[in-house]
């Protein structure tokens, strides 16, 4: 994943595309409706507060403040609700205009079909960062080491937090459930968290000085609406970025753009009889010599790299192979008596277990490191 090409990237769909400032125009709108009816009930709330003459206790009008909390929870999930919507049609059109036809009707109406199932699985998400965050709380009850438990405890939640952040990405793009989504966003983020961690950073440290907005007292109110626009403009931004560093980490989007969606491709359109070995150190590949077709040593470069683009050029990812815990060999164009002659003699050759996958037209292409996920998972 490449956090500067997201960052980029994602500033470039938004340029080339004016029209998703009709999200953020919506955003904002919203948000400036929350951002006013708390203000006023605030502000009505306080002037409601009277002193007891005798104890100096404030007294408050109980009925106006119970008025206030349940109008304050219906705007609130609105305000989600809504958000999440909008944060929806953000990833879809991002997705179509890196296909080079993007629609604000087709984006939307794929966000509206998806929303109960990106809701279902952000309320899943809720519940796993709160449940480690819980046991932080819970720290406070053992009188020994409480607070270093209570640090790794909200150590934990943030790193659920972020294996879990890719979740309605392919809930939007690919349409699958929200059990699935956060699966996938769990396998994706496996060895990334570190990486995953600084994009939030980067991003966090961009918008949340203008999400603090919110927060500005009522009587700037001409200061703080430009600001909230402002927020939300990023904050769109910010899920352009997200779609992408999705995509990347899916095996969707190499270095020549989206992979996926390229029209009549084929395995046929990838020449020649190629082995590739992974996990191999050098004196292996030795040994294996000679067995009829070109072998290449693949080198941890290729990792990000499309399996179809390291098949048309194996040459220029040739190199130390020995990257990757266990070994597995990638066969190209190869008829059934050719790959059993392969697996025989590698098989031969190597001891220990060897993994054996023939390209596929979904395999060609995802990125090498993702298709490596793909058939190291257990069955």
């Amino acid at each position: 994943m490449d956090i500067g090409f997201s960052l980029k990237k994602g500033f470039e769909i938004l340029r080339k595309n004016p029209v998703m400032l009709f999200f953020a125009s919506m955003d904002f709108i919203i948000t400036s409706i929350f951002y006013v009816f708390n203000a006023v009930y605030s502000e009505t709330i306080a002037k409601s507060i009277a002193i007891n003459a005798e104890t100096g206790a404030p007294i408050m009008d109980t009925g106006l403040l119970l008025t206030y909390l349940a109008a304050f929870l219906i705007s609130l999930l609105l305000v989600v609700v809504v958000s999440t919507l909008l944060s929806s049609g953000v990833v879809m059109f991002s997705y179509e205009s890196l296909k080079g036809k993007s629609s604000l009707e087709v984006a939307l109406g794929r966000a509206l079909r998806r929303l109960p199932y990106v809701l279902a699985a952000s309320f899943l998400y809720f519940i796993a960062i709160l449940a480690a965050l819980l046991i932080a709380l819970t720290s406070v009850l053992i009188p020994i080491c409480c607070g270093l438990f209570m640090i790794v405890s909200v150590i934990l939640a943030a790193y659920v937090a972020i294996r879990l952040v890719f979740y309605m990405y392919p809930i939007v793009i690919f349409e699958v459930g929200a059990i699935d989504g956060l699966s996938e966003s769990w396998e994706l983020t496996r060895g990334r968290v570190i990486e995953v961690f600084v994009l939030i950073l980067v991003l966090s440290f961009i918008g949340m000085p203008l999400a603090l907005a919110q927060y500005i007292p009522p009587e700037y109110l001409l200061l703080a609406l430009p600001v909230l626009f402002l927020s939300s403009v990023i904050k769109m931004w910010g899920t352009s970025v997200m779609t992408l560093a999705y995509l990347q980490l899916a095996g969707k989007y190499g270095k020549n753009g989206l992979i996926r969606e390229k029209e009549g491709f084929s395995v046929g359109d990838v020449p020649g009889k190629i082995v590739l070995l992974i996990g191999f150190d050098t004196e292996e590949v030795r040994s294996i010599g000679d067995i009829g077709f070109p072998l290449y040593p693949v080198s941890e470069y290729a990792r990000e790299v499309p399996l179809a683009e390291i098949l048309k050029t194996p040459s220029s990812y040739v190199g130390d192979a020995s990257w990757l815990d266990g070994k597995f060999v990638i066969m190209h164009g190869l008829d059934g008596d050719e790959i059993e002659k392969v697996v025989e003699e590698i098989g031969s050759q190597i001891e220990g277990r060897v993994g054996f996958v023939t390209s596929t037209e979904t395999s060609l292409l995802w990125t090498l490191g993702y298709l490596l996920r793909e058939i190291s998972r257990p069955p």
